[in-house]
């Protein structure tokens, strides 16, 4: 699972100040980066700026990064498809945004509602809507990035 991506870098990347290979300073992130393009060395989808998982419902139907913490992570092993589901910002059944992984791509990732719980993550793809609420279904690994410090 990737973990090295932090949300300024990330932010960075879509900036205009991805176009260099210099080191910057701390300007709106906790810790300094470099600005070599980190999507095309990890292998990571991320397209479009960041939102945030509430601003999500405003963009059904568009490929965006959705950024926020894991509030509750469940894997449903007895249902159909096994899915796994990852509640941003807000815990199930209060869900405001879901990232979902069906359990054939379930092995891509990993054990996420164990590793990724509470933790702050930037998720990528087509925002869809399920049952009224804006989602993005995981297929491969580098859709899910775990900010770190």
């Amino acid at each position: 699972m990737m973990k090295t991506l932090s949300l300024a870098l990330i932010a960075l990347s879509f900036g205009a100040c991805a176009a260099t290979n210099a080191t910057h300073s701390k300007a709106a992130s906790a810790s300094a980066f470099t600005a070599t393009d980190p999507f095309t060395s990890t292998g990571a989808e991320f397209v479009g700026r960041s939102i945030t998982p509430a601003d999500a419902n405003n963009h059904i139907g568009k490929r965006m990064t959705v950024c926020g913490v894991v509030a509750s992570a469940s894997y449903a092993g007895q249902s159909r498809r096994d899915p796994t589901f990852l509640n941003l910002d807000e815990p199930y059944p209060r869900r405001i945004f879901t990232a979902l992984i069906w359990g054939e791509d379930r092995g891509k990732f990993g054990t996420p509602e164990i590793s990724l719980k509470e933790k702050r993550v930037c998720v990528s793809g087509l925002i869809e809507e399920y049952q009224g609420a804006p989602q993005i279904i995981l297929r491969k690994a580098s859709q899910l990035v775990e900010e770190v410090d």
